[in-house]
Order: structure tokens, then C-alpha cells, then sequence
């Protein structure tokens, strides 16, 4: 198994955050000299796995640092409604007032229509600007999912508008919304995003020329990268002029442990319901191929890969599913520049991955599936807006599948004739659209290779009338 105890001496443990910790640097500067800050709360989103409570425990550390009162709690493990105990006991434990509202609060809360639990929430704000008198105080809050007792922090909060001196910075794995207008005003958010490439290269110099294929293979997603570090350095020496070549032949065994790690101990492991996980595990690997995904194509796929788990759906219970994916796994998105909802892009890569080792056969049905339905459809209508977009992908699972039949079959020559034959249906402003989509899809010029550029010189060519 992977070692999740990382050496800080092989691995860094934070990297490639500069521009979010510039942003945040700035505010504890500003705190330090006991300024009001207009946004005080940042939300730190990203799904598991995006370094989000790397993040909270360096911006701990930094605070620290600068003598700031710093308090880090996790909602997972306190439970959203002891968030504000645990940081009223970090910061005035002491307090008569504050143990007795909380004792109160603890012994009657439940019973007191809301009596108690008001005069806690109260005692919180009022001795927290008690504090800030005093000093400056950073509130860190890791997993602060939105549920319904987001209620207690969000009446505490709304007393501390404009108190000098004060930040509090929420990590989640959905984007937070607060249900009051002023908190909103206030509040700053930061998406974390996968590694780039050059980002990559930071995480171990020692093994730098892995650099490329750690990369390749994880597409930046944080804990992957630093995982197949970690991985590779528990088996490989960064001397070994075969590093590269020794990482790459075994790559499947990593592949499968990574998924094992990320999305099986990760981010399916707070779906409890056995018959709920078996499914959601199911969806999710079933996406896992497709770039974009709507309830229909969900119908057409399901009861034939999954006959036992859903045999018998129609396009209203594929939606359902597809609400269900969102909100468990936090891995689904609508993707309005493809009109249809998309699987986080590095794990839809992981994932598919794995799929390629363990079902191969599934995988290559469900690019031939999804490229003769992408077909039907473009043969359907060829004038309509949304053909640019559903030719583009028939040409990915049609690629996808020949690829899989047979590695090292010509399929260059074939896409070349697939666009002739519908360029010949578009008016001009299609063409026009599908070069410029084309020109910016990534996932082909990867599959394709050095054949890329030749096919988006061939497109230009057929648009200037010299095809």
C-alpha cells in the first residue's frame, strides 16, 4: 500500500499555492496591525484531495508565526454544531460567562426552543470582541461543509462584521453560500485548482526527471502527485538512469493504488449506506470515460453496463443520480461550454486508468457507445448549434476506441475523411467553430499526438478552400 506518512525529506508537503497564500499573507499583515477587513472570511474550496487542509495548516503555522491568537478546528471530526465550542475553549476557556452559557447550552439547548443556544451563540461574539480588543485572532475552519448547523457559526459571524483584527478562513469541498446577504458581501472565495505542469517539477527535485509522467498520469491532482512521489521513492533510487523507464513499466500497479487511496478511501468514504456507496462507486467509474454527460446519456448507458444496479431507469432517475454524484462526491459540475455536466478532469483521467487495467472490455464499449450515439446525433441535425460540439466528441470516443482495438492502427487518415464528410453539411460559421474548439481540446491533441497538429493544419486548410 501507498505510505501515507510522507517524508518531508523526499516530499514537499506544500508547494504551488504561492498565489493563494500571497492573497492570504496579505490579510494576516493587515489583521496584525489590527485593520478592518472588508471580506474578513475566505472559503477554500476543492474536492478531496486539492490540498485544502494543507493549505489551513500552513496558513496555521504563518500566523503563528506573527504571534496571532490561532485556532484550527475540523468539522468532520467535532461535528458542525461544537465548531463554536471548541474555538470559545482555545481562546476563553476561562470565562465565567462563556463556560456558563456553554454549559447551559450543552445541558438544555435541546429543550429550550432556541433560549440557550441564543445565549451561547451571544456569549461567543461578545467575548470573541473581548479578544480582539486584546489581539488579533485567526479562526481556521477545515471541512466546513454547509449543513443545517451552519446556523450557530453563521449567528456568531454576523456579530463580528467590522471588528478589527479578525479573519476566519472556512475550507470546503462545495462552493459555500451563507444564507445571509451581509456575510456574503464579506466573504472571498478561493477555488483551488489541480498543479500545473511546472508545478509538478517543485514537489521532489531529487526526482525531477519524473517530473512529465507524474504528471501525465495524475493530471496535477495534489494528493496523487504527491503520492506517486512517494511511491516512487519508496521503490526507486533518483540516481538510477532507468527511473523513468522503471516508473512508466509499472505505472498500472500505481494507477490502481492511487484510486484506492484518492477516490475509494478518500472521497467515497463518507457515504455511509452500503447500498448508496455500491452505487455512486458504480456511476462515477461509469462517467469516468466521458467528458460530458447529461440524464439521457445516462439512460442509454446504464441498464447496459449495469443491468443488475439499474436495470429498469428512466431519464428522471438518471437526473437523480446525477444529483447524487454532486453532492457525495463533489466530482460532478455542470460545464456550461459543453452544456452538460463533467466529472472532475483529473479523476475522470484516474479513474479511466484504471478502468483500462480492470474493464477493459467495459471501457472500449463505452467509447463505442457514446461514439456511434455522438454520430447518430450529428447525422440527425447537422445544423444545429450544438453538432460542432457533439462531432468533436464523437471524433474523442471514436479515437478513444480504435486506440483501444488496436495502438498502433492509422487513425489520422480516418478523422481526416470523418471531417471532410462533415464539413461538407457545415455553413461557415460551423467550420469556423470547429477549429477554434478543436485548436482548444486538449484531451485530443494528447490522444492524437504529433497527429494533432497535422489534422488542425489539414482543418485550416479545408476552411481557406485548399483542401
Amino acid at each position: 500500500m501507498i505510505t501515507q506518512t510522507l517524508s518531508v525529506k523526499e516530499v514537499t508537503l506544500f508547494a504551488n499555492r504561492q498565489e493563494e497564500m500571497k492573497l492570504i499573507l496579505t490579510k494576516l499583515n493587515a489583521i496584525k496591525t489590527k485593520k478592518s477587513l472588508f471580506d474578513f472570511i475566505l472559503t477554500v474550496s476543492g474536492i478531496p484531495g486539492m490540498g485544502k487542509s494543507t493549505l489551513l495548516r500552513e496558513v496555521e503555522k504563518r500566523a503563528i508565526q506573527q504571534d496571532l491568537a490561532t485556532v484550527l478546528v475540523d468539522g468532520d471530526e467535532l461535528g458542525s454544531n461544537r465548531i463554536l465550542e471548541k474555538i470559545g475553549n482555545a481562546l476563553f476557556a476561562n470565562s465565567a460567562p462563556w463556560q456558563t452559557a456553554l454549559n447551559n447550552y450543552q445541558e438544555y439547548g435541546a429543550e429550550s426552543d432556541g433560549l440557550y443556544q441564543d445565549t451561547m451563540i451571544n456569549s461567543f461574539a461578545d467575548q470573541l470582541k473581548s479578544k480582539l480588543k486584546q489581539t488579533s485572532v485567526v479562526l481556521l475552519i477545515d471541512n466546513a461543509q454547509p449543513d443545517d448547523n451552519r446556523k450557530l457559526l453563521e449567528d456568531a459571524l454576523i456579530q463580528l462584521v467590522n471588528n478589527a483584527g479578525l479573519l476566519v478562513i472556512l475550507a470546503s469541498r462545495a462552493d459555500w453560500r451563507w444564507n445571509r446577504f451581509e456575510l456574503n458581501r464579506r466573504t472571498q472565495s478561493i477555488s483551488l485548482p489541480s498543479f500545473r505542469s511546472e508545478d509538478v517539477k517543485q514537489i521532489n527535485p531529487r526526482y525531477g526527471a519524473l517530473a512529465d509522467p507524474v504528471f501525465k498520469l495524475t493530471k496535477g491532482y495534489p494528493t496523487a502527485v504527491v503520492q506517486a512521489y512517494q511511491w516512487a521513492v519508496d521503490r526507486f533510487e533518483a540516481t538510477d538512469p532507468k527511473l523513468v523507464d522503471k516508473f512508466k513499466s509499472s505505472e498500472a500497479d500505481l494507477i490502481l493504488e492511487l484510486v484506492s487511496l484518492v477516490f475509494d478511501k478518500q472521497i467515497l468514504a463518507s457515504i455511509t449506506d452500503s447500498d448508496l456507496h455500491t452505487k455512486i462507486n458504480r456511476l462515477v467509474r461509469i462517467v469516468s470515460p466521458l467528458r460530458r454527460f447529461d440524464d439521457f446519456i445516462l439512460y442509454k448507458l446504464l441498464p447496459t453496463l449495469e443491468p443488475e444496479l439499474f436495470g429498469q431507469v428512466d431519464t428522471l432517475e438518471t437526473r437523480g443520480y446525477i444529483r447524487q454524484m454532486s453532492t457525495k462526491t463533489y466530482l460532478v459540475r455542470w460545464d456550461p461550454t459543453k452544456q452538460a455536466y463533467a466529472i472532475d478532469k483529473a479523476m475522470r483521467s484516474l479513474l479511466a486508468q484504471a478502468m483500462k487495467h480492470q474493464e477493459f472490455d467495459r471501457l472500449g464499449t463505452i467509447h463505442h457507445m457514446m461514439a456511434d450515439w455522438y454520430q447518430q446525433m450529428t447525422d440527425d441535425d447537422p445544423s444545429a448549434l450544438h453538432n460542432v460540439t457533439y462531432f468533436l466528441e464523437h471524433l474523442y470516443h471514436w479515437a478513444q476506441w480504435e486506440h483501444l482495438r488496436n495502438p498502433y492502427s492509422d487513425i489520422e487518415t480516418p478523422i481526416q475523411r470523418k471531417i471532410e464528410e462533415s464539413f461538407s453539411k457545415y455553413q461557415a460559421t460551423q467550420r469556423t467553430q470547429f477549429l477554434e474548439e478543436f485548436k482548444r481540446d486538449d484531451d485530443l491533441a494528447e490522444l492524437l499526438s504529433d497527429g494533432y497538429l497535422r489534422l488542425k493544419e489539414f482543418v485550416e486548410q479545408l476552411i481557406e478552400g485548399k483542401g
